[in-house]
């Protein structure tokens, strides 16, 4: 440690006991955290936790500690490397998982918002078109450009502002609903409020908003000549017909529209995909819940145990108990290197896999699925041969294409000169015990028993109880297990009493509440691309009106019309589709690490969101041209 001179580790120790562990994390980010694997037998990293001097930055820091850890590696050379050194920043160590969908959050916002300012300024086009006699007056008495241009944007202002001030009143509601909503996993969330930055940034964005929406129109109908305006008021020529403003403006909305949906489509996809996942065991009717082993030897915490498992079982409305150091779902497990027997010692060649001590019991209780040999059982005790069950994935990374029943491996105890081998009894199968959207790890389970001593101190003297109750009664299963647990450790507490379903559910919870977020987001700026679409066609049918009526007039039928409307429509809609596509491609390659079963790039969602973005803009279409197929000719003329 004191090769390391830029951290103050004896700052560090002072701030420990000054302000206590709950201070020191809450001021995390003035901290970094050091991932230094320095146990040279068992192969585990430490997490160390520095305060960094004032003014030294995490790159030398991690300079300082490799200097440190190539230290460590000549005076242990036969590791082959294994020292090493990771250096983070602790706030954003802990932020890091949750940084990409935040930004993906805020684009899909920032989308949204595009498409409600394309919005306005199409209805403020709309609308500029129908004062263009009133403002050519204006203009014919006396007003100037600058004063039309700024008579148009006051009005702009205003609207935006009380709709600013509804969206702040809005909002106070919806953080708390969001708040109140949202799983628990995601850091500071509860922390969100609505501060004076916030309201100010939303003034700003409602300011920016009406002048970008607003601006157009303003400087559109300042630089309209008079003579023309005044004689063609309330006739529609062919330039206000192929208006090439509102044409793009609804290629922008639908553009914007499908990169949203298209992220939004793919998250429900992936949720699908992530409910149709096997996690490897029954979790229905199972409980678990957590407690601290009383202070005492490992022979002591290893009869304590059975004791409780007994207990358990007597316990009215439990099938099933076992005990296990960490179950599915809840706290990971610690990982150790296995080597097959008969191998060399060589880091390259050992299997990482997530270490479990159980009881016999927890097997059934759980009921996994054995695929070869036998489980755990009460015969597997500390004076016996040592024993282990390994996960599928383990057995084949250990013995690929071989039968692994009856081979042996080294792992957690021991040295390459004493490996102390386990020989596998049983294999069952994988386990997604971090959730359905987790990769599969690699798991080798243990007896109680035959725990190694160092063991106890890894798991804290903390285990998890589980449980499988007769009936769905799960208050009744917890008070069980209160009962059983005091009775057999008095002053032990019992914590985090959770059905395994829950559990099952709260691991996916992040990715639900994304893709509700962003399928919400979605469905917004879906129904403002079909209202601003539906705007700009009937705009488009009323300054035709004469033209239709002639048309009709002179034997057009009602489909040639509808067919005439809706192709006005519907163009713009197709090439705001394969723009929107392009941009879909790129904005979708934010969501691969989000995505499970399904690629960024996927061509039935691609396909299918580009369907349902076309038949809104369709029905939007084809409303406001059928109005025009009912006009009366005769009135018209």
């Amino acid at each position: 440690v004191r090769t390391v001179p830029r951290i103050d580790l004896a700052a560090l120790f002072a701030e420990l006991v000054e302000f206590g562990l709950c201070r020191l994390a809450g001021r995390a980010l003035g901290y970094v955290t050091l991932l230094v694997g320095v146990d040279h037998q068992n192969l585990t990293a430490q997490v160390v936790v520095a305060l960094l001097k004032p003014g030294v930055t995490t790159a030398q820091a991690q300079a300082d500690m490799s200097g440190v850890m190539r230290i460590e590696a000549q005076r242990f050379p036969q590791d082959d490397g294994a020292g090493g050194a990771h250096v983070v920043n602790l706030a954003q160590s802990i932020t890091a998982a949750y940084r990409a969908p935040l930004l993906l959050l805020q684009g899909a916002v920032l989308l949204v918002l595009l498409i409600a300012c394309g919005n306005v300024a199409n209805l403020q086009l709309a609308r500029s078109a129908a004062r263009a006699r009133e403002m050519a007056i204006r203009a014919a008495i006396g007003a100037g450009r600058s004063r039309l241009v700024r008579q148009l944007l006051t009005e702009s202002l205003l609207l935006a502002l009380i709709a600013g001030a509804l969206a702040i009143a809005l909002a106070v509601f919806g953080i708390r609903a969001l708040v109140g909503n949202a799983p628990p996993d995601i850091p500071r969330l509860e922390q969100a409020h609505l501060s004076i930055a916030v309201a100010l940034f939303a003034a700003g964005a409602a300011l920016l908003s009406a002048i970008l929406s607003g601006l157009a129109p303003a400087l559109r109908l300042s630089r309209r000549d008079l003579q023309t305006t005044l004689r063609d008021a309330g006739r529609a020529t062919q330039g206000a017909v192929r208006d090439r403003v509102r044409t793009v403006l609804i290629v922008a909305e639908v553009a914007l529209a499908l990169p949203v949906l298209t992220g939004a489509g793919l998250l429900l996809r992936s949720a699908l995909h992530l409910q149709q996942v096997d996690p490897g065991f029954e979790i229905s009717g199972v409980l678990t819940a957590r407690t601290i082993l009383p202070a005492g030897t490992a022979e002591q915490s290893v009869q304590i145990l059975h004791r409780l498992g007994d207990e358990l079982t007597r316990r009215p409305g439990i099938a099933n108990a076992g005990i296990t150091s960490s179950a599915p779902m809840g706290p990971r497990g610690f990982s150790n290197g296995l080597l097959p027997e008969g191998t060399a010692f060589d880091r390259t060649k050992l299997v990482n896999a997530q270490l479990r001590l159980v009881t016999p019991g927890y097997f059934n209780t759980i009921r996994a699925r054995l695929k070869a040999g036998r489980l755990l059982s009460d015969q597997d005790v500390a004076a016996t041969t040592r024993v282990a069950v390994l996960s599928e994935s383990s057995a084949r990374a250990l013995w690929p294409g071989q039968n692994p029943i009856g081979k042996r491996f080294s792992c957690c105890e021991g040295s390459p000169d004493d490996p102390r081998n386990k020989t596998v009894v049983g294999i069952v199968g994988d386990i997604r015990s971090g959730g359905p959207a987790e990769n599969v790890m690699p798991e080798f389970y243990l007896p109680l028993d035959q725990a190694p001593p160092e063991a106890w101190n890894w798991i804290d003297h903390t285990v998890t109880v589980a449980v499988r109750g007769n009936a769905a009664d799960v208050p009744a299963e917890t008070r069980a297990i209160r009962d059983a647990v005091h009775a057999v450790m008095p002053s032990s507490p019992v914590y985090r009493i959770t059905a395994m379903r829950d559990a099952l559910r709260a691991s996916v919870a992040v990715q639900r509440f994304n893709t509700i977020l962003l399928a919400s987001l979605g469905l917004v700026g879906l129904l403002l691309a079909a209202i601003g679409i539906y705007g700009v066609v009937g705009y488009f049918v009323a300054l035709r009106t004469h033209e239709i009526g002639i048309r009709l007039a002179l034997g057009a039928t009602t489909r040639q019309v509808l067919q005439l409307m809706a192709w006005q429509g519907l163009r713009p809609i197709g090439i705001g589709i394969v723009v929107g596509g392009v941009l879909a491609v790129w904005a979708t390659s934010l969501l691969r690490g989000s995505l499970y079963g399904v690629g960024p790039r996927d061509p039935a969602t691609f396909f299918g969101v580009a369907a349902v973005l076309g038949i809104a803009g369709l029905v939007a279409t084809v409303i406001p041209a059928l109005r025009a197929t009912r006009i009366d000719p005769s009135r018209v003329l």
